[in-house]
């Protein structure tokens, strides 16, 4: 009598469920984003070959060096995982209030972008970040006002004094007089 094996016995692991193939259109949208982030990390090391890379410490080219070929190697990985059909997987759904706080955060982005200049670093930082805690990530009034201020205050300081890299500061005199 032939005997059939209908499960895992005592000691061994069951099977995994056998997984769907991946959509091809899956694999082409993984494709299409990892050479977007390729050609982004080429950009970013090309445009930061014209900025110098050292003088006397890191140069305005340093980090953006460094960040284009870490996205360039990041994009080739990408790439050779999409194209062998490996890290494929199906679209998640998007949780309650996911695009509303994607929406706050590029809106953010903007604004503080376009405040760079008006009232410098420090201020359009610490706002930035004071608006993504309290109202993105809905955190407590008094970490969000610490974590904003030395988002702001402390990278600002650590840029001009120790990496001698100038971040813009404000052009409305009031605030220039302070130093911001």
């Amino acid at each position: 009598m032939e005997r059939v094996h209908t499960g895992p016995s005592a000691g061994e692991a069951p099977a995994p469920p056998p997984s769907d193939p991946p959509a091809s259109g899956s694999r082409v949208a993984e494709l299409v984003a990892a050479t977007a982030v390729l050609v982004l990390g080429l950009g970013a090391f090309v445009g930061a070959l014209a900025l110098g890379y050292w003088d006397r410490g890191p140069g305005p080219g340093f980090f953006p060096l460094w960040l284009g070929a870490l996205l360039v190697l990041l994009g080739v990985i990408w790439g050779v995982q999409a194209a062998r059909g490996r890290n494929i997987h199906a679209a998640e759904p998007v949780p309650p209030g996911g695009r509303l706080a994607v929406g706050l955060v590029l809106g953010g982005l903007l604004v503080a972008i376009l405040l760079l200049d008006v009232v410098g670093y420090q201020l359009a930082i610490t706002a930035l970040v004071l608006f993504l805690l309290l109202v993105v990530g809905r955190r407590r009034w008094l970490e969000s006002v610490v974590v904003a201020l030395v988002a702001g205050f402390g990278i600002y300081t650590v840029f001009a004094n120790v990496l001698q890299v100038y971040l813009p500061t404000a052009s409305v005199p009031f605030l220039s007089q302070w130093g911001l």
